[in-house]
């Protein structure tokens, strides 16, 4: 497999296609914690031992028995360019700022950075309850602008509530349920 390089002068990390992990259907994913120790093997090599680092590391934390997440910072001025193709990288395994310091292609990089990202027991990852609230708050006052007419979640739910305490599971049952209330 080939594995990443660095333009050292230039400050620019290229990670080619095949050192991704492919998941299928154009979609591949890149563990932050297998690329970090990539550019370091990358940094003390006779090459890179002369440049500044790529980047900072900050592993994972116990704060009151709760583990919160490694992260990963590109810094010095290095960007970061994935081999150039029609295909999605998912960033996991920590939050970094890979997305501030990407050079523009066709690949959509798609980092899930989370204020209350910690890691569980078993290795995965779950959100605090605190970031969990604040998810379900922005949903629930969300404009949803592609309705007809335009509600938040919460006005849908005041506008069935009629009385009958009905709930749509779906919005094709909210606009056919609308529908019945116009005939």
């Amino acid at each position: 497999m080939m594995s990443v390089t660095v333009d050292w002068p230039a400050k620019v990390i290229n990670v080619p296609q095949v050192y991704l992990q492919d998941k299928g259907g154009g979609i591949y994913e890149m563990d932050i914690n297998q690329f970090r120790l990539a550019l370091r093997d990358l940094e003390d090599d006779e090459t890179g031992i002369a440049f500044l680092p790529t980047h900072d590391h900050n592993p994972e934390v116990v704060l009151s028995g709760t583990t919160y997440s490694r992260m990963v910072l590109i810094i010095n001025g290095y960007t970061i360019t994935f081999e150039d193709g029609q295909y999605a990288v998912n960033i996991k395994g920590a939050n970094s700022n890979i997305a501030d310091v990407l050079n523009l292609n066709q690949v959509s990089v798609r980092s899930f950075n989370a204020a209350g990202l910690i890691t569980d027991v078993g290795g995965g990852f779950t959100l605090t309850q605190e970031a969990k609230n604040e998810i379900a708050h922005a949903i629930w006052i969300e404009d949803l602008s592609t309705q007809s007419p335009k509600y938040s979640a919460s006005e849908r739910l005041k506008t069935a509530a009629d009385g009958s305490e009905r709930t749509f599971k779906t919005q094709g049952e909210y606009e056919a349920w609308l529908a019945e209330q116009e005939e």
